[in-house]
């Protein structure tokens, strides 16, 4: 037995495919990278390919997102992400 497996002992379950536009949106085409000499200063996160690269003023997406880092990483403190992200 798997560990997911593990976890959903007793648990009763409904799986769903997720392979089309009617569950998921890619939203990859909305990423506009800013140089950093042209990113204004604020408190907002700003992520790069596998993690917060700046802090900028204001944000280009408002809403629940899921990020998914292109190159991996192992500096990521938390999966949760509370507030609006530029990306």
């Amino acid at each position: 037995m798997n560990y997911l497996e593990k976890l959903l002992v007793g648990v009763n379950v409904e799986w769903k495919y997720l392979g089309n536009e009617s569950f998921i949106e890619i939203a990859n085409s909305g990423r506009k990278p800013v140089k950093a000499s042209e990113r204004s200063q604020g408190k907002v996160p700003y992520y790069g390919a596998n993690n917060i690269q700046d802090y900028v003023e204001g944000y280009t997406h408002n809403g629940e997102y899921v990020l998914i880092a292109e190159d991996g990483t192992q500096s990521a403190n938390s999966s949760d992400i509370d507030h609006p992200i530029p990306i």
